[in-house]
């Protein structure tokens, strides 16, 4: 159970009953055809504002104090209650404008709306019930009042296109444009059962997700035990990942994982195939549920710490313990799935894929070619197309990661364990690939100090050599002219997720210095090609 601030609590209080007072006006307005009704509501306009606005105020001084992430969230999801039911005011005004404006009354009828408004009302005392009980059962109820008013607003809109093909086209279109904005109310209310679920839940969610943890977690065991759920991340894709804990308990039960149907999917069978390919490092996937569009992965909880979380906050010793133990593993991986089948990474048609979004972050990228005393200097887009013709293939394949971030990548102290995680592009590739994601993944970290800087770059570094000596057991002896490729397709592409415009730029330099290099190197004579990497990566 949770307590609102006084204020909050008695301006939302206020703001309902305003609410259930105009929409008991419009309902005498438009169906009983009392113009003092439409008056009164025309007349009280700026009272839901002001109640709005001080609900606002107070939820945002309450967001200034010290509080649980929980606390924000609830705040901010009556933040948008209040922001919804002002709205439907406003709406209310719309409706009596519209009516205004029918010259023939008798073209309005008066019987569909009143099914609409008896399920406003319905609505709004789904909205009390849920202030009063903090339960999601209300809330509930009151998303599915909203899809019903749709349901009614359909059938008002399918009459009037039938009346105006035979009749005034002008009165029936302000009904059409009442309907409409009985609609928008039904829709607010949509909105409002969301947020209340949210500040019941105290997570920021939607019905969507809603429906799909509710799916999966018939398949958790917590003995009959309420569930709570506590937000860890929302990916760049859109999913949400959610720690899934018995009730009352700290201890992690399971991770939850929802978003687009075709990218969970693909993650599931990422974490199959690591489990037939080498056992131990992937989570399980202990449910999978698809909805429409959408689906939830139920995964299981592994211990440890990120990468990432180690580079930047643990000690020296446990940093050379992890790392020790990653390639342990990556060389046990790489010579457990070895396949002698050429691997064409294709690093240049990756980054070409991604140029829009990153040109649209970084319009000033898109420089043209410049010729400077005679010489050619090649634009971005040039010097792309021209490495793309000199990449070379790696000659065998092993199964990578294929998005190898530092905080895809787990280690568990007390088991000495690696584990991956985010696994839905996970394939037969080039090495290569992994080893030049992970070094980027430690070059754009915005930490700029002295010490923690050359930490970051030995670790990037030692990574690069780990790889390098594999490659020479391997006879692999294209090694570093395709890591150079990968770097410079890896630098560009990351600087879509970075406003930082100096880090950008830097990243930009880098990478169209290894790809100038690249021009310099004679076809036949890429077994010779060094990067000088301390130099490259180094602030």
């Amino acid at each position: 159970m949770y307590r609102l601030p006084k204020s909050v609590q008695e301006n939302l209080t206020f703001l309902l009953g305003e609410t259930e007072s105009q929409i008991g006006s419009l309902k005498r307005y438009l169906v009983d055809q009392d113009a003092s009704a439409g008056r009164r509501i025309l007349d009280r306009a700026g009272y839901s504002y002001n109640l709005k606005v001080r609900i606002q105020n107070s939820c945002w001084t309450s967001q200034k104090a010290k509080g649980s992430t929980t606390k924000r969230i609830r705040l901010q999801a009556f933040e948008s209650v209040a922001q919804d039911l002002d709205r439907i005011n406003e709406l209310a005004r719309t409706v009596v404008e519209h009516v205004e404006s029918i010259e023939e009354r008798k073209h309005l009828d008066e019987r569909p709306f009143k099914s609409i408004f008896k399920l406003i009302t319905l609505g709004l005392q789904q909205i009390k019930e849920s202030l009063e009980t903090k339960e999601t059962r209300a809330a509930i109820a009151l998303s599915r009042v909203s899809e019903k008013i749709e349901k009614r607003h359909q059938k008002v809109e399918a009459d009037c296109i039938r009346q105006v093909r035979r009749s005034v086209a002008r009165d029936f279109a302000a009904v059409l444009l009442t309907g409409h904005a009985c609609a928008q109310i039904g829709r607010a209310l949509y909105r409002i059962s969301e947020s209340l679920l949210s500040a019941t839940l105290g997570q920021a969610i939607n019905f969507e997700r809603f429906y799909s943890l509710e799916a999966v977690s018939h398949d958790l065991e917590t003995d009959g035990q309420e569930i709570e759920i506590q937000t860890i991340a929302e990916t760049r894709s859109g999913s949400g990942i959610s720690a899934i804990k018995t009730a009352g308990s700290n201890e992690v039960s399971a991770i939850f994982k929802d978003g687009e149907k075709k990218k969970l999917k693909e993650e599931r069978e990422g974490f199959e195939a690591w489990h037939e390919i080498y056992p131990g490092l992937a989570p399980k996937v202990l449910s999978y549920k698809k909805r429409g569009d959408s689906a939830a992965l139920l995964i299981e909880h592994l211990n440890g710490l990120t990468f990432e979380h180690i580079l930047l906050h643990e000690s020296e010793a446990l940093l050379e313990r992890a790392l020790k133990r990653l390639t342990q593993t990556l060389r046990s991986v790489w010579r457990e799935t070895r396949e002698a089948q050429p691997a064409h990474a294709h690093y240049m048609a990756q980054l070409e894929k991604r140029l829009p979004d990153i040109l649209t972050l970084h319009p000033d990228f898109e420089w043209p070619d410049r010729v400077v005393c005679g010489a050619v200097a090649p634009g971005l887009r040039t010097l792309i197309s021209q490495a793309k013709q000199r990449e070379v293939a790696s000659p065998f394949s092993v199964y990578i990661h294929g998005d190898f971030n530092l905080d895809n990548i787990l280690f568990d102290a007390q088991e000495n364990r690696i584990n991956f995680i985010d696994l839905h592009r996970s394939r037969y590739m080039d090495y290569v690939q992994d080893i030049s994601v992970m070094m980027v993944s430690c070059y754009r970290l915005q930490i700029l100090e002295g010490p923690e800087r050359a930490r970051i770059l030995r670790l990037a570094i030692d990574m690069a050599n780990f790889a390098k000596r594999f490659a020479r057991r391997e006879k692999d002896t294209t090694f570093e002219f395709r890591l150079a490729l990968g770097l410079a397709r890896s630098l560009i592409t990351s600087t879509r997720f970075i406003l930082d415009p100096t880090l950008s730029r830097r990243m930009l330099l880098r990478a169209r210095f290894i790809l100038e290099r690249i021009q310099y190197v004679p076809a036949g004579q890429e077994a010779r090609f060094r990067l000088p990497l301390k130099d490259l990566l180094n602030e």
